[in-house]
């Protein structure tokens, strides 16, 4: 049966549009809030009144809404993973509960791009909106008090691997969440094709090196499962810290690598000792 859930959005309205507490007083209103996040349920509860999936081009999603946000509708690319529909859910919604979120035309229409936006004090207002956005998302979808258990536990892919499961996102958007949350010195490595794309850093790890378009060291990666094989496991390897960090360094660091389809790939770096500054 579908799950129905209610929510007061009156009570919503003195509530800050900071996209973090605006998704936390969301969930207080639900009880024994479990994962996966409902989204779609909440979506419903906030006043959309459809979720269309369909064939989309350049899009990931889309709201169209009215300036006053008395009610709503999500159109879903299903060409995209469920995870990332989730995501996108989450991210319209994101525009929906924010009053000063400015749309074009009749609504607002997202993409790919869109969805990786982060910088929240960007001069860009479109930007600025779809880093917002996506700050809503994660928060709505990955709530600190669901993240617990796994923030508890040592770093480790795996963990991450469960973390996704259990929150039903995908493994990148899991692995930024447990990043930005995480006590433990790390970072969160994504690359393709041996080439490092970009790099979530914890906020214990020390000062990394302009990572971006660099490569892996060599044996990073594991050759990828031939199909009918089971997956790889991660492979670890110790790196250089003049290679990675930008101050001097007493310790060790070491890199957990899984491989991933098309050349992905996911890493953590793992910091054991300090800055020597």
């Amino acid at each position: 049966m579908k799950e129905r859930i209610v929510l007061d959005r009156m009570a919503l309205a003195d509530v800050s549009v900071e996209p973090s507490k605006m998704a936390a007083a969301i969930l207080d209103q639900i009880p024994d809030l479990k994962a996966p996040v409902p989204v779609e349920a909440i979506a419903e509860a906030l006043g959309i009144v459809e979720i269309r999936i369909e064939p989309l081009r350049n899009v990931e999603g889309a709201l169209l809404t009215t300036p006053e946000r008395g009610s709503g509708a999500i159109l879903l690319n299903s060409e995209s993973p469920r995870q990332r529909r989730r995501f996108s859910t989450g991210h319209e919604l994101g525009h929906f509960t924010n009053i000063y979120h400015e749309q074009t035309g009749d609504g607002f229409s997202c993409s790919r791009g869109d969805m990786r936006a982060s910088n929240l004090k960007d001069a860009d207002r479109h930007r600025r909106q779809e880093a917002e956005a996506n700050r809503f998302a994660i928060a709505l979808l990955a709530p600190v008090k669901l993240c617990k258990a796994w923030l508890r536990q040592a770093p480790e892919i795996a963990k991450l691997q469960d973390m996704a499961g259990k929150l039903d996102l995908s493994l990148e958007a899991a692995a930024r969440r447990y990043a930005e949350l995480t006590p433990a010195a790390i970072a969160i490595v994504f690359s393709q094709d041996g080439r490092i794309r970009y790099v979530a850093p914890s906020r214990e790890c020390p000062r990394l090196q302009n990572l971006r378009d660099s490569q892996l060291p060599p044996g990073a990666v594991m050759a990828r499962h031939q199909q009918g094989q089971s997956q790889p496991e991660p492979s670890w390897i110790d790196l250089d810290p003049q290679d990675w960090l930008r101050d001097p360094f007493r310790g060790e660091l070491t890199l957990e690598t899984l491989a991933q389809q098309n050349g992905h790939a996911i890493s953590i770096l793992h910091v054991d000792g300090e800055s020597d500054i």
